[in-house]
């Protein structure tokens, strides 16, 4: 019969053998932030600026999951309503309220069509980029049931603010990914500005001077002489939806 006793030397190597895969562990993961960061920074410096595309360019940042082993970029980003162009901004309103029901109930709205309320739509909203032809036809409909839009607004209990800029008072979400795959494919009247194809291939070029550039963080944590520093954490939904896609 073979025995195997772990004495207090066997003890202590287990425990050095646990600590140094750990900080293997944390050294793979503090290569997989800095690629992530990397990643970010080249696919920014693809983007114009101005309306929507300082939008997205404010919005391309990867968040880490809970075990420093996955990145993503957010499709959805709560902006302020005052950011979005007027122009080429399409709202989709969400809620439950009576208000919110009547706008909801006309969906999408052009941004320059939606009727001002004193105090602003208490409702949660999502917007996205529009063409001009879409932003027309949108107009086009709304323009046949704005007078009864308004008279449900009235009955609802708000007070019409013609002449005033529409506020939503509830969280608004720009719809990222929708910009991002007319961007990368040059639809709804964008220029094709293929950004995650020139960043990636970027990526796959400079991936060794990248691990490089990563040592003076990576090597301290090898060594023990430092830990990983904290970052914001990954939204749950959006490592719900990461794990939904891995099934």
């Amino acid at each position: 019969m073979l025995r195997i006793k772990l004495t207090k030397k066997g003890r202590a190597a287990a425990r050095f053998k646990q600590e140094v895969g750990a900080r293997v562990e944390a050294a793979n993961a503090e290569i997989g932030r800095q690629f992530a960061r990397n990643t970010a920074q080249v696919a920014r410096e693809q983007l114009p600026t101005g309306g929507w595309f300082s939008i997205y360019r404010e919005a391309i940042d990867f968040f880490e999951s809970p075990d420093g082993k996955q990145w993503a970029a957010a499709g959805l980003w709560p902006q302020s309503f005052s950011t979005f162009p007027g122009d080429s901004t399409i709202v989709e309103f969400a809620g439950t309220s009576p208000v919110a029901r009547v706008m909801a109930a006309r969906n999408p709205w052009p941004m320059d069509s939606i009727p001002a309320v004193t105090g602003g739509y208490r409702a949660t909203a999502k917007t996205k980029h529009g063409s001009p032809s879409e932003l027309d036809h949108h107009r086009d409909r709304i323009s046949g049931v704005l007078a009864t839009v308004k008279l449900e607004l009235a009955e609802a209990g708000v007070v019409l603010a013609p002449g005033t800029f529409p506020i939503i008072a509830g969280t608004v979400y720009a719809d990222i990914a929708w910009f991002a795959l007319r961007l990368e494919h040059g639809l709804g009247g964008l220029p094709r500005i293929p950004v995650w194809a020139r960043t990636f291939a970027q990526l796959k070029r400079e991936a060794t001077q990248w691990a490089a550039a990563a040592r003076p963080t990576v090597e301290p944590i090898l060594n023990g002489a430092s830990t990983r520093s904290p970052i914001p954490a990954m939204p749950d939904a959006l490592l719900r939806a990461i794990r939904a896609h891995r099934g």
